[in-house]
Formats: C-alpha cells, structure tokens, sequence
C-alpha cells in the first residue's frame, strides 16, 4: 500500500477505537503515573470512541470535513491526561494532511507534527511518558520514509519502535524512584497505533503482550492534585499560564476557540473561578481522584461510630462501622461504646473478604471503644489475630475521619502494611480537631467534660467570649476563645485563619449539629479564603449527645 484514501482514513480511527476499547482493562491495570486511579485505559477509549461516533454521525466528502469533525469529537470526549494528549497529538496529525490520497512522506511529516502538538497541550512535559512512544513513532516514520513508499510496512516498524518505547517506559517514570510499570499512557498509545494499522489491512494483529505489573506500586498523590477539573470552554484566550500555580497535571487544547483544560487541584472552586473567568464554561466535570482508587483486596478497614465518615465512601470502600449505644435514663442521655461481639463479628466477616484487617477507633482515654476491640481481637486464632491491626486514633469525630481516609490512601498504594502501620502513626500527631459548643451541659452530662470545666465555659459564655475545646492527646481540653457573640461561623473561621500560619490552604472536615444555614455560612467563608472542605457531616448521635445542639468541628491536617 502506497497511499490511503478518506475512506481507509475513517476505517483506521474506527479499529484504534475497539482496539483500545477491548484493552483498556489492561491499560487501566498498568495506570500509576500521574495517579495510580486506573482510569486511562477508559480515557483513552472515550477519547477514541467520541472520534468515531463523531464520525459516523455526518456525512464526509472531504479531508476538510473528516478534519473538523475527528477533531470536534476528540475535544467533546477527551478525558483525563491521556485524553488532552491524544486530542493535541491528533490536532497536529490531522492538519499536517492537504489532500487525499496520504501518502508516507504525509505520515512523516504527521506524526512528527502530533508529537510537536503532544507536547504543546502539557504544561510540564515529562520522560517516561506517552511523549516518548509517539516521539519513537515519530522518528521511526522519517526513517521509513526515506527507505520506502509502502505504508504498511512502514507502520509495522514503527511498532516494533513504539514496543520498545513502552517498554523503556518502565525504568524511566521516575517518581517513586523505582520501576512500576509501563506507563499506561504509552501502552494506549501503542494499542491504538495497531489499530491503525489493523484498520489499513483489514485484518487484526497480535502485537500486544500482557504487562507483568509489580505488586507494589508506590505513586501516590502530589500535595496539589488530589481534585480532577476537565472542562470545555469558549475562548479566545491564548495564555493560561495563570492555572499553572493552582495544580499539576495541567493539559490544555484548543481547537476552533474551545479549549479543553485538564487539571489536577487541592482546591477544585479556587480553580473553577479561574476557569471561569478565561471564557464561557460549556461542560466541566470534577472528581475527587481518591475516591476512584481501588483500595479492596488485601487490606480491610472497620472503624467506630465515632468516624463520622459519610455514607457514600463507607459503601464505596467496604469500611465496616461498629455501632455506639444510646442508653436514655430519664433526662440524661448517654452512650457506651460498641461490645467486644460486635466488633468480633465484623471482624470475622471482613476476614472472609481481606488478607488483614485495620481497626481505627476514638480515642482510648474519651471511650472503651479501643479496648473492646481488642479484646475481640484476642477471641480469635494465633493466626488471625496476626492479620488484625487495632490502633488508638487519639482523636474523634472529622479526625478520626481524616485518618480513616489516609488509610484508604496508603492502602491504594499497595504498601506493606507494616509501613502503612508506620506512617499512619506518624500522622496521627498532625491531626487536630477543634469545637464550639453551645452549652457546655452535654458534655457535662455525659462525663466528658468536668464540673469545673463547664462552669469555666459558662462563664465566658456569659461574657460574650466563645471558648474553644479541641482534643489534645486523646482528650478534651480547652483551646482559648473567640470573640463574636452568637457568630459561631466567624468565630470558628477567625480560628482557623490564625492556625494557618504557614499561609498553605488547610484541609478540613465539619461536622456539626448546627442549622444547615451556619454551616453553610462557615463552608462559604473557608473556601472564599482557600481552605479545602474535604466534606460536611452531621455528628453522629454518639457525639451529638455530648455536644448538644447548634456545635460545630473542625479536623484538619497541620501544615
């Protein structure tokens, strides 16, 4: 074959979209650069199958045509990293073409242009990359158009170059320091370059081999990306170096005055309201990229009740929750922490599904909750209880959450769970959680909080001051007061500033027995600031009971 014409154009991008489509399980298993969310495979695949649809819903007479369309469809569906990527590569593959037929010199100079665009759409181009398998591409198609007119033959050279590629691929990702896997970017790319070539011969080919993966993958989050923004936009603006500072993994594509901006953020509204106002926003997704990793199989977590965690990520994760009891006598109302058989049977079912078990609870010196687990640890074999972990969380309600999720984080990087033992510990120091309390009562009532410190609280209270409590070393303490009355939000909010010295944008969860409309008020002006709102809950009634109405928590990470 010495030349392709529109029609074996179209039939080349249709077989790259089920090519990739029928792999991306195995492109999403080798997924850990920039995130480990094992999601480029599906990307990629909705990158390629918008193409096609695109495609195949008009009527093409011309390369014009073919052009615009291939290229409003990529934009539409490109997703994540590898989707901006490949839409830039095709900008530069596409324009390069002048007429039908396409001949291999054309191919040449097409591919050189794609990577040329690649680069162009990442703000911080790395090695290790899809870069380099379509760059490998790319210089292999120069030499081949030197040697010869016969495009099949050269595109299956330019394959055995892209295999190496990808396979170079796996000692130079370079983050964690060690090799992985092959970047899952540039094992995409390689699938769909076959299905090229699949598409000009008509007939399938067999070049794809399955990735040994090691058992370990040690990528993990960058401080500034947890959050993932991809949008469309309508702009002429050409210069959007002012997203650099609110992220990584910036890609970013225009096409015809849209642009498709790609982002990874810790603080998704600050980045939202840049966007914003670059141009009109016409479509834009976010997701929290933690709650796409698969942290199910070897290691399970149970947690109390006393987590707060939201409903969503204790089904999304398998986390089981030991229940408190309420006991009501009378006009007092107080709890008891879960029994030693309730959490021996959680423990059993979870050992049925999971290799170890993490057991997280509040802290030992506030309730029994810790011992309880211990002790139902001990009604198992010498085996079992080798698999089951229990840790103090020294903390409670938004902090004991804010572990529970580092938890998740360190089990989706796959570590040995000494070191996730070892690390998780060290975090525990770091983890504050500060209270307003309206009547201090409750906490009286409920033996959490002393005679003499709730007289103390009351008396400030009547002096217009706002004292705080926060749990230091597994207990409640006071932490100093607040001035504003009955404004519970700027109270807490002035705390918060004065905590951040380091002027880096906390992280934090609310949990509450607040009206909606102060919480409201309080996320509002925490996030006008820059701080980062993991997520808003109420306060299980373990702790509502204590805390009594109208409180409000705050947990968060130190800097």
């Amino acid at each position: 074959m010495t030349s392709i014409s529109l029609n074996e154009l179209s039939q080349m991008f249709f077989r790259a979209a089920e090519k990739v489509d029928e792999n991306k399980h195995q492109i999403n298993l080798t997924n850990f650069f920039p995130v480990p969310d094992k999601d480029t495979g599906n990307n990629l695949s909705q990158t390629l199958n918008g193409i096609k649809a695109a495609l195949l819903s008009k009527n093409i007479n011309n390369l014009n045509d073919f052009k615009a369309i291939a290229l409003e469809g990529a934009l539409d569906s490109a997703s994540g990293n590898i989707g901006i990527i490949y839409t830039g590569f095709l900008m530069g593959f596409l324009d390069s073409f002048g007429q039908i037929p396409i001949e291999i010199n054309n191919l040449s100079v097409a591919f050189q242009n794609g990577f040329k665009k690649a680069c162009d759409s990442i703000q911080n181009p790395k090695t290790g990359t899809v870069l380099d398998v379509i760059k490998a591409v790319s210089l292999s198609f120069s030499r081949e158009s030197q040697k010869t007119k016969d495009i099949i033959l050269a595109f299956q050279n330019s394959i055995k170059s892209a295999v190496k590629a990808v396979e170079s691929t796996k000692s130079r990702v370079g983050i964690s320091g060690k090799s992985v896997s092959v970047d899952a970017g540039g094992l995409g790319f390689l699938i769909s370059l076959e299905g090229f070539l699949e598409g000009l011969k008509g007939k399938y080919i067999h070049q794809i081999q399955k990735q040994k993966l090691s058992p370990e993958p040690v990528i993990a989050f960058s401080d500034s990306g947890r959050y993932e923004i991809v949008c469309i936009i309508k702009s002429a603006q050409k210069d959007f170096n002012c997203l650099e500072k609110l992220g990584d993994s910036l890609d970013i594509i225009t096409v015809n005055q849209k642009t498709k901006i790609h982002i990874h953020t810790n603080n998704p509204e600050s980045a939202i309201q840049t966007i914003k106002s670059l141009g009109k926003i016409i479509k834009i997704e976010t997701h929290d990229l933690l709650m796409q990793l698969e942290t199910k199989g070897n290691i399970g977590i149970v947690v109390d009740g006393a987590a707060d965690l939201p409903e969503n990520i204790i089904k999304k994760y398998d986390v089981s929750v030991a229940p408190f009891n309420i006991i009501k006598s009378g006009s007092t109302t107080t709890t008891s922490q879960p029994s030693p058989k309730i959490y021996k049977e959680l423990f059993r079912s979870h050992l049925k599904k999971y290799k170890k078990i993490i057991c997280l609870t509040i802290s030992s010196r506030l309730s029994g909750s810790y011992n309880s687990a211990l002790q139902a640890k001990n009604f198992f074999d010498q085996s079992d209880k080798k698999r089951i972990y229990v840790i103090d969380s020294l903390c409670v309600s938004g902090g004991e959450g804010l572990l529970a999720l580092k938890l998740l984080e360190l089990i989706a990087k796959k570590i040995k769970i000494k070191k996730i033992i070892a690390t998780f510990k060290r975090q525990i120091s770091h983890v504050h959680t500060i209270a307003l309390v309206d009547d201090p009562k409750w906490a009286e009532q409920g033996g959490r909080l002393s005679h003499s410190k709730a007289n103390i609280v009351r008396l400030l209270k009547k002096l217009k001051l706002n004292p705080f409590l926060q749990i230091k070393d597994g207990v409640i303490k006071r932490a100093g007061f607040g001035y504003g009355g009955q404004d519970l939000a700027n109270v807490m909010f002035d705390r918060l500033k004065k905590t951040d010295k380091s002027k880096r944008a906390l992280q934090i969860i609310i949990t509450h027995t607040a009206k909606r409309k102060l919480v409201k008020h309080l996320q509002s002006l925490l996030e006008n600031y820059g701080f980062k709102i993991i997520f808003t809950n109420d306060i299980t009634p373990v702790l509502g009971v204590h805390l009594g109405p109208d409180s409000i928590v705050c947990s968060y990470v130190d800097n």
